[in-house]
Protein backbone atom coordinates (compact mmCIF):
# COMPACT_ATOMS: atom_id res chain seq x y z
CA UNK A 1 0.00 0.00 0.00
CA UNK A 2 1.38 3.44 -0.86
CA UNK A 3 2.58 5.51 2.05
CA UNK A 4 4.51 8.64 2.71
CA UNK A 5 7.12 9.64 5.17
CA UNK A 6 9.54 12.45 5.86
CA UNK A 7 13.20 11.50 5.79
CA UNK A 8 16.14 13.61 6.90
CA UNK A 9 19.72 12.45 6.79
CA UNK A 10 18.67 8.91 5.92
CA UNK A 11 16.38 8.60 8.98
CA UNK A 12 12.58 8.66 8.93
CA UNK A 13 11.41 11.61 11.02
CA UNK A 14 7.70 11.26 10.32
CA UNK A 15 5.64 8.33 9.07
CA UNK A 16 5.13 6.10 7.29
CA UNK A 17 1.47 7.04 6.90
CA UNK A 18 -1.03 5.56 4.46
CA UNK A 19 -1.70 7.88 1.53
CA UNK A 20 -5.05 6.16 0.90
CA UNK A 21 -6.22 6.79 4.49
CA UNK A 22 -5.17 10.44 4.31
CA UNK A 23 -7.06 10.79 1.01
CA UNK A 24 -10.17 9.19 2.57
CA UNK A 25 -10.03 11.70 5.42
CA UNK A 26 -9.52 14.58 2.96
CA UNK A 27 -12.53 13.56 0.85
CA UNK A 28 -14.68 13.21 3.99
CA UNK A 29 -13.64 16.70 5.11
CA UNK A 30 -14.51 18.15 1.67
CA UNK A 31 -17.96 16.52 1.81
CA UNK A 32 -18.62 17.99 5.27
CA UNK A 33 -17.45 21.41 4.06
CA UNK A 34 -19.71 21.21 0.99
CA UNK A 35 -22.72 20.28 3.13
CA UNK A 36 -22.01 23.13 5.55
CA UNK A 37 -21.65 25.66 2.70
CA UNK A 38 -24.85 24.44 1.05
CA UNK A 39 -26.88 24.78 4.25
CA UNK A 40 -25.41 28.25 4.95
CA UNK A 41 -26.45 29.32 1.44
CA UNK A 42 -29.94 27.83 1.86
CA UNK A 43 -30.42 29.71 5.15
CA UNK A 44 -29.37 33.00 3.51
CA UNK A 45 -31.51 32.45 0.37
CA UNK A 46 -34.80 30.83 1.47
CA UNK A 47 -37.46 30.21 -1.16
CA UNK A 48 -40.13 30.89 1.49
CA UNK A 49 -38.71 33.54 3.88
CA UNK A 50 -39.72 32.82 7.47
CA UNK A 51 -41.33 29.50 6.62
CA UNK A 52 -38.30 27.23 6.54
CA UNK A 53 -36.26 25.89 9.44
CA UNK A 54 -33.02 23.95 9.64
CA UNK A 55 -32.20 21.32 12.22
CA UNK A 56 -29.13 19.24 12.87
CA UNK A 57 -29.77 15.50 12.69
CA UNK A 58 -28.13 13.88 15.72
CA UNK A 59 -25.42 11.33 15.02
CA UNK A 60 -27.63 8.62 16.55
CA UNK A 61 -30.43 9.39 14.03
CA UNK A 62 -28.18 9.48 10.93
CA UNK A 63 -28.16 6.68 8.40
CA UNK A 64 -24.58 5.31 8.31
CA UNK A 65 -24.88 4.64 4.56
CA UNK A 66 -25.87 8.27 3.91
CA UNK A 67 -24.99 10.36 6.99
CA UNK A 68 -26.90 13.56 6.20
CA UNK A 69 -26.16 16.17 8.89
CA UNK A 70 -28.93 18.75 8.30
CA UNK A 71 -32.64 18.70 7.49
CA UNK A 72 -34.49 21.67 6.08
CA UNK A 73 -38.26 21.67 6.43
CA UNK A 74 -41.20 23.93 7.10
CA UNK A 75 -41.12 25.42 10.61
CA UNK A 76 -43.02 23.37 13.23
CA UNK A 77 -45.42 26.29 13.88
CA UNK A 78 -46.38 26.41 10.21
CA UNK A 79 -46.83 22.63 10.05
CA UNK A 80 -49.10 22.84 13.12
CA UNK A 81 -51.19 25.56 11.47
CA UNK A 82 -51.55 23.35 8.40
CA UNK A 83 -52.58 20.39 10.58
CA UNK A 84 -49.57 18.29 9.59
CA UNK A 85 -48.32 16.01 12.39
CA UNK A 86 -44.78 16.73 13.54
CA UNK A 87 -42.13 14.17 12.69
Amino acid sequence: MPDWRRDKGGNTEYGPLSIVEDMRIGVQNFLVLAEDILIMWAVDHPSLPGAMGVRVISEAERNAACPIKYKMDLRPELLAQLGVPLR
